[in-house]
């Protein structure tokens, strides 16, 4: 719990700052826009969670990763909803 710091606004609140984990529970155009800040502020080695969008946006989130390098991992589903777990190489 004291490693953990939750921070409310935009994507310029990680600017600058090295993280091992972020967590972000926003819809995927503003994922797919903010994916390369998610991924200059992972340390190699750092996981990126993403949820807050429909299955069907998916293939988008994961292909948006890819081009920022960030491996896909694990997706899980519910009620048309969908999460996935990214991490940097």
């Amino acid at each position: 719990a004291e490693r953990i710091a939750p921070m409310l606004g935009d994507v310029s609140r990680i600017a600058g700052r090295k993280y091992d984990f972020i967590a972000a529970n926003i819809n995927r155009n503003i994922l797919t826009m903010d994916m390369p800040a998610y991924a200059e502020a992972l340390d190699t080695g750092g996981e990126l969670l993403m949820s807050g969008f429909l299955e069907e946006d998916v293939p988008v989130i994961e292909a948006r990763a890819r081009a920022c390098g960030l491996e896909p991992g694990e997706v899980r589903r519910r009620d048309g909803w969908a999460m996935v777990h990214v991490k940097k190489a």
